[in-house]
């Protein structure tokens, strides 16, 4: 496992420990957008560094285990969704009112949006679609990721993260905001230094012809 890997775990096992998903229906909530975004999304795009050491030990093929990832995310974010959503209809409250929840509805719609980008990029031979949807595919992957990270920063300024993490791990929160920040920048380094190799590698192609 990387480090990057090991700071993703290690941010998802935090929070699942301090929201004790199942105490009431929003404690799913936070439980459910972190497991998706810090965990399951993150992996998905990280199973393709290639010095990545789980690559070496998959017992299915790369693009496999991502869309295993990623649907399991698109599971989880559904679920999150459906519980922050019945938690505030049972408490009379307006929806997609706060900051964290209008960039959570970005992400969560932007999520979906991707990943049927990811069916059109897997079928593109068969479909005739051009490789601009790959590529799209792949950036638009690694902003959604970051907005996904956006909105569970926000969440962690929010009433619910102050009154329960911030009372039981006053001295630990300011290092654990940090963790999901660094995945975000390892993931966006990632993807920014595909896409440079593959722009370096056509621009030889294109000088060599």
């Amino acid at each position: 496992m990387s480090v990057a890997s090991s700071l993703a775990l290690g941010f998802t096992g935090f929070l699942l420990y301090e929201s004790e998903p199942g105490n009431t229906l929003f404690t799913y909530h936070p439980a459910l957008m972190t497991i998706a975004y810090s965990l399951l999304v993150f992996e998905s795009v990280q199973i393709f560094n290639k010095s990545n050491p789980v690559r070496s030990v998959l017992p299915v093929r790369t693009i496999t285990f991502h869309w295993f990832l990623s649907t399991l995310a698109l599971l989880c974010v559904t679920g999150g969704m459906y519980a922050v959503f019945q938690h505030k209809e049972n408490l009379g409250k307006a929806h997609f009112a706060s900051t964290h929840a209008k960039l959570g509805l970005v992400a969560n719609s932007g999520l979906f949006l991707i990943a049927i980008g990811g069916v059109l990029t897997l079928y593109r031979k068969t479909l005739g679609i051009s490789k601009l949807v790959k590529q799209g595919h792949v950036i638009g992957g690694a902003v959604v990721y970051v907005a996904g990270i956006g909105a569970l920063l926000t969440g962690l300024s929010s009433d619910w993260f102050s009154n329960v993490v911030m009372v039981s791990a006053p001295f630990y929160w300011r290092a654990i905001y940090t963790l999901p920040i660094i995945c975000a920048f390892v993931i966006s380094m990632q993807v920014s230094l595909k896409l440079l190799r593959k722009l370096q590698k056509k621009d030889k192609s294109h000088k060599s012809d």
